[in-house]
């Protein structure tokens, strides 16, 4: 195994500790936790940090892109990646972090190259102008400040963004493996968007 290949799992190693330490040592849940969620999930977002809004609703933009990223190994190789991208969209990192320390260069050898059909790249590209539409409603009217402190002090908003963060990693990363325009990647969601169709038959 390659120095950079190391390095990038321990990266990735990393990442997947810090969501735990975050559920270990995060700050407690809210006492109306699960009525709060549902009034997310159903679009009563009266009150609420726009910034917090936007990062909630894009972390279901997350395993779409993921699943785009890894389809040539749905079914495929030592460890197909179906699974871990269903339950991606109930927990995300908790799940792909695990997977990706599993795969690496050697593991691709053992796939068919499967390149993004013209239906999958326009889901993509619908997906991220949805993305730079809520990343855009959230910086400009929503509090960075206050978006912090309920990271601090707000565990599912913790949690949240750990999570997050930790999936913007793992497609950086990928991406970076992978080559390709992989710096766009470093604006989280939308640059994701640009370098799956940048490179739609990688």
């Amino acid at each position: 195994m390659c120095y950079g290949q190391r390095m990038r799992r321990w990266v990735m190693l990393g990442l997947w500790i810090s969501l735990w330490l975050g559920v270990v040592w995060g700050p407690p849940p809210r006492e109306d936790l699960w009525p709060w969620i549902g009034r997310f999930m159903t679009g009563r977002w009266e009150g609420e940090n726009p910034l917090i809004v936007a990062e909630f609703l894009l972390m279901g933009v997350w395993p779409v892109l993921f699943a785009a990223l890894l389809r040539d190994r749905w079914f495929s190789g030592r460890l197909p990646a179906f699974p871990f991208l269903v339950a991606s969209f109930f927990v995300g990192a908790y799940v792909l972090a695990p997977y990706f320390l599993w795969v690496d260069d050697r593991s691709d050898q053992e796939v068919k190259k499967a390149g993004l059909s013209r239906g999958f790249q326009w889901v993509i590209a619908l997906l991220g102008c949805v993305a730079a539409v809520f990343w855009s409603i959230g910086l400009i009217f929503g509090d960075v400040a206050g978006w912090w402190v309920e990271v601090q002090t707000r565990q599912f908003v913790c949690l949240m963004s750990c999570d997050f963060v930790t999936l913007w990693g793992l497609f950086l990363l990928e991406a970076r493996r992978r080559g390709g325009p992989w710096r766009w990647c470093l604006v989280p969601v939308v640059g994701a968007v640009l370098w799956l169709r940048a490179n739609p038959s990688d």
